[in-house]
């Protein structure tokens, strides 16, 4: 991602929706981006399509205060299928999307269904929490768990774009019990530190050992953002191997449904 110009925000009307708008006018100032203000109703009614013109006015307002270029897109039909479509033909550098947790609902944009779409998107994707007080511009600590991808260093790249100046990435990685860390892991760590090296931007590398063995690295990750001050974390949207089961799919999940209220960078290729 070489500019960060175009931001597409998901709004389905709920008051999480208005969190996705306060951050992406945070992010639109700093980068001078524009936003499309993107919702999918569930039905082509002359009624529905009114409705949904007149509920705009509670993001055009803020976004014409802010003096922030923006246009408005209302599909129709399915969002599982309506928002990648319309994201692979926009092509924008950044979609962002709220959600409170597993609990939530209206369109099925929140909840556990928040994965199934984010996936699907050929965008980065920043999932935002309504737990969030005040969504930032720039992001100071952001970690980054280092997995076996090929495109690992698309992530990377991603981050850096919501880097504070004086920010710092932490590189981290897991020791899970009897396994040591792949050749493919041991590589992307080397090209991260490289390449931020290249840039001039800070880094940590954190490594830890896992008191047990899972498939997933979601609550060692989880457990140190306090401690280690994170307020940003990125990861891959698609698994790194053949590791489609439910365990990996549900370890994403708790990441993005996080209770600490972290807004989640997903990069996708």
């Amino acid at each position: 991602m070489d500019a960060m110009k175009k931001i597409v925000i998901l709004v389905d009307y709920t008051d999480t929706a208005l969190v996705s708008l306060k951050q992406a006018i945070k992010i639109a100032r700093k980068h001078n981006s524009s936003i499309t203000v993107l919702h999918i109703a569930d039905s082509e009614t002359e009624k529905l399509l009114l409705e949904a013109e007149n509920r705009y006015e509670q993001y055009t307002n803020e976004l014409q205060s802010e003096s922030i270029k923006f246009d408005i897109h209302i599909g129709v039909g399915d969002f599982m299928e309506a928002i990648p479509e319309y994201v692979e033909e926009a092509k924008p550098d950044l979609v962002i999307v709220g959600t409170h947790g597993k609990k939530g609902v209206k369109q099925s944009l929140l909840g556990s269904n928040i994965y199934r779409l984010v996936k699907r998107l050929k965008s980065a994707v920043l999932v935002v929490n309504d737990m969030i007080v005040s969504p930032a511009a720039e992001y100071h600590r952001i970690m980054l768990p280092v997995a076996a991808h090929d495109n690992y260093l698309l992530k990377v790249k991603d981050a850096i774009q919501l880097l504070s100046a004086k920010g710092t990435i932490i590189i981290f990685a897991i020791n899970k019990p009897g396994v040591e860390l792949a050749a493919s892991i041991l590589k992307n760590i080397e090209d991260t530190k490289a390449f931020l090296d290249s840039k001039s931007i800070a880094y940590e590398y954190l490594e830890v050992d896992s008191t047990r063995f899972s498939v997933g690295y979601s609550k060692e990750t989880l457990s140190l953002v306090k401690e280690h001050k994170v307020d940003l974390i990125g990861i891959m949207s698609m698994p790194s191997d053949m590791g489609n089961s439910s365990a990996i799919v549900m370890d994403k999940e708790n990441i993005l449904l996080n209770k600490e209220g972290l807004p989640v960078l997903c990069s996708n290729e």
